[in-house]
């Protein structure tokens, strides 16, 4: 399990921010196999017009050992 968080303030015009954040998981299935899933989201207080101000992501992966 991991599991960062990143703040990042804006000194020039304050009261606006940034974050992002990331989750994974991995789970070992068998000796060569792994199971992973992975929460990624980021946050912009005050994007451009016209862009969302969260973009989230949810990914699942299989891993091999060789």
């Amino acid at each position: 399990f991991q599991h960062d968080i990143n703040f990042y303030t804006n000194l020039s015009q304050t009261g606006n921010y940034r974050f992002d954040t990331n989750t994974s998981l991995a789970v070992p299935l068998t000796k060569r196999l792994s199971f992973s899933v992975s929460f990624v989201d980021f946050y912009l207080s005050n994007p451009l017009p016209g862009n969302h101000r969260n973009n989230a992501t949810l990914s699942t992966g299989l891993g091999i050992r060789f």
